[in-house]
């Protein structure tokens, strides 16, 4: 399946690192792009085996196992996902809602 990554989940994945960086342990935010390299492998490869959001139905979540972060995606076609956002799960929650493409 073809994943493709929205132009602010890429911000947000950059933001995160750049964070880290600032912080000092720049190697944290190399760790964490790995591991969300990782996930959107996953994602696209078994999309419908990631739970979807409890308030919205036609997004699903895959976490980033112990970050605080998840995968917030939706399968826009039989051969598309679309990565919305790489979230922070105590941040705004549902803000990315808006970037999801109408119908």
């Amino acid at each position: 399946m073809n994943v493709v990554i929205h132009e602010d989940a890429l911000r947000e994945l950059r933001e995160a690192n750049e964070w880290y960086a600032d912080q000092g342990v720049p190697a944290k935010g190399r760790e964490l792009i790995r591991l969300v390299d990782e996930r959107i492998a996953e994602v696209g490869r078994a999309p419908e085996s990631f739970p979807r959001d409890p308030k919205r139905s036609w997004a699903r979540r895959a976490r980033i196992l112990r970050w605080p972060f998840s995968l917030v995606f939706t399968i826009s076609d039989p051969e598309t996902v679309v990565v919305l956002a790489i979230a922070h799960g105590k941040r705004r929650p549902g803000y990315w809602a808006k970037r999801r493409r109408p119908r």
